[in-house]
């Protein structure tokens, strides 16, 4: 017989699947303890099954014997009243069978003496019962016939017992029967009869399956429950750590996602790569700087590919296998983007490592430092100009020496106590031309070439002020490009714009007249320079020979001009004009 449990769908693997997918955000560990567990149910689930039919076949098998042993007894009493209705006595053969019956009647056995024995007996080929606990009313009276349910078992019971090969006296049989609390309710009974072949009595003693059924049920009930409260102490074990597991990759998960705000706030190019030097992570500011867009596919990218190919191999022989030794490796590299552009970086690779020392990945933190470099270039360019400088200054303090030198010399043979003071500021005029220069250099980042616009400008506008009785009437016009000329040359056109002005201003006007000075400068050809200065006063003394007969304002008009390499005119028409041509150096 089978158990009603056995042919119940127990739903298994569609219980696990839903499990899986609730389990699908723990880690590994967590989920292969709980896979362990649940598939370990199985198992433990079918052997208390199996345990629970095997005691069911021993229940059955026990109640079999027992049934066979108490027929055995009832048969027994049967025997011992019919023995003595032999031996006489009793008067007759009906008053030892209400004897036997009386007898038979008060044995009760199993639980709560609930079972009980019956008699049925046959005559002219009609069933009748004979005893029946149900039926006190069958206590006094044999002759009374069965139901229809009690025919119909007394024929099945005979059949059985025909069917019995080892003893055609007894057998098992399996009916329906009502409960002894209920008459209504048909249960299956399983019972054991003997033919009591003197009367022609079946003597019959069952019990109901559903008993069995119930004591099976129990014990499978108590192993569940037993199997069920080991694996709910396992399974809060096992909640705890998922819980544990869960809250610590939300941890981690938090953590990840502030490191990751705060690389995507930085600017500068943050990699991850595993240690074949795949790349699996990169921020905004890295895609940026290599020219990637926001959402491009970057897991076919390895490192070499975003630095030249010397740099890759110098990464990779070098740096690479320096942060596995000591954990992090720095140097200046050069970064390769995607429109094949270098750039140059500072570059710091971190070997990331497990508690047992195997290599996990690689990280990468770069930084542009194109503005260093420039800046470095630019410091370099700076302490080149300062020592081009000092070396310029002690050129130039040489010559200005020598100049000054020069002009005292010049000046020597023509002094007099009556023009001393007209000396001193002739020459303070000439030392001034040369100061000013070096104060416009002083406030330029060029320290070689200056421009002559702003230098005639500011020699003028002092030439002015240093003569204010005989300028305070002249009007100056100048026209001067913006011609970029270095230093030895600026020096000379300097001093012969002074001696030529000066002149003008203390002998064109001597006496407060009116006037005008031109000043023109322009460039031709590229290279060509042009000065002419003009004044429309009284003009040069005309006994003077120019060049051959010169004052020392025109000896050094005419020297400096063959400094320049340069010629000189002297127009005399209307007032006094210089015309001056000479090349660019530069």
């Amino acid at each position: 017989m089978k158990f009603p449990i056995l042919s119940r769908n127990l739903g298994i693997e569609e219980y696990l699947i839903t499990m899986h997918f609730r389990l699908s955000k723990v880690g590994l560990k967590s989920k292969i303890l709980v896979y362990i567990v649940f598939v370990s149910i199985i198992p433990m689930v079918a052997v208390s099954i199996e345990s629970s039919q095997n005691l069911q076949n021993i229940i059955f098998e026990e109640k079999r014997t027992a049934l066979k042993a108490h027929a055995d007894i009832c048969l027994s009493q049967l025997n011992y009243t019919y023995s003595q209705f032999l031996n006489g006595a009793f008067d007759n053969e009906s008053e030892a069978q209400k004897s036997a019956l009386s007898a038979i009647r008060e044995f009760r056995y199993g639980k709560d003496f609930q079972d009980y024995f019956w008699i049925q007996g046959e005559r002219n080929e009609t069933a009748f019962m004979i005893m029946h606990p149900y039926f006190p009313g069958l206590a006094d009276d044999l002759e009374t016939e069965m139901s229809e349910e009690a025919n119909l078992v007394m024929s099945i019971a005979l059949n059985e017992v025909n069917e019995v090969d080892e003893d055609p006296n007894e057998g098992f049989i399996e009916y329906d029967w009502p409960l002894y609390n209920d008459s209504t309710v048909l249960v299956p009974k399983l019972s054991f009869i003997k033919l009591f072949l003197p009367w022609n009595w079946v003597v019959g003693t069952g019990v109901y399956i559903d008993d069995v059924d119930i004591i099976v049920r129990s014990n499978l009930i108590e192993r569940l429950i037993f199997i069920f409260s080991i694996y709910v102490v396992i399974g809060t074990v096992i909640v705890v750590l998922i819980w544990r597991d869960l809250h610590e990759r939300d941890l981690a998960q938090k953590s990840k996602l502030r490191l990751t705000k705060i690389l995507e706030t930085t600017s500068d190019l943050v990699a991850m790569a595993t240690t074949d030097l795949k790349i699996s992570f990169i921020n905004k500011a890295g895609r940026k700087m290599i020219g990637l867009a926001e959402d491009e596919d970057i897991s076919s990218l390895v490192i070499p590919n975003f630095h030249p190919p010397e740099v890759s191999n110098y990464i990779k022989e070098t740096l690479i296998p320096i942060a596995i030794q000591k954990g992090m490796s720095v140097g200046e590299t050069r970064l390769l983007t995607t429109k094949m552009q270098e750039i140059p970086v500072s570059q710091v690779i971190m070997a990331h490592k497990n508690p047992k020392g195997k290599l996990e990945y690689l990280s990468t933190i770069i930084r542009d430092i194109s503005d260093l470099k420039n800046s470095e270039t630019t410091l370099k360019q700076a302490l080149h100009d300062k020592d081009v400088l000092l070396r310029e200054i002690h050129h130039r303090v040489k010559n200005n020496l020598q100049i000054i030198s020069s002009l005292l010399r010049l000046q020597k043979p023509t002094a007099n106590l009556t023009n001393v003071k007209q000396f001193n500021q002739d020459f303070q005029n000439r030392i001034r031309t040369m100061s000013l220069l070096h104060e416009i250099l002083y406030n330029s980042s060029d320290f070689e070439t200056i421009y002559l616009d702003e230098y005639v400008n500011l020699l003028v506008k002092y030439l002015q002020d240093s003569y204010p009785e005989n300028s305070q009437n002249v009007t100056f016009q100048t026209i001067i490009d913006p011609i970029e000329i270095d230093l030895s040359q600026a020096i000379s056109c300097g001093l012969i714009i002074n001696e030529i002005i000066s002149n003008s201003i203390k002998y064109a006007f001597s006496n407060g007249e009116k006037g005008v000075i031109e000043i023109k400068i322009w460039l031709e050809n590229k290279n060509e320079i042009y000065m002419e200065i003009r004044d429309y006063g009284k003009g040069i003394n005309p006994k003077i020979n120019f060049p051959n007969d010169s004052t020392l304002g025109l000896q050094l008009i005419l020297g400096l001009t063959n400094q320049l390499n340069g010629t000189v005119i002297l127009d005399r028409e209307n007032g006094t004009c210089y015309k001056i041509e000479f090349k660019k150096s530069i």
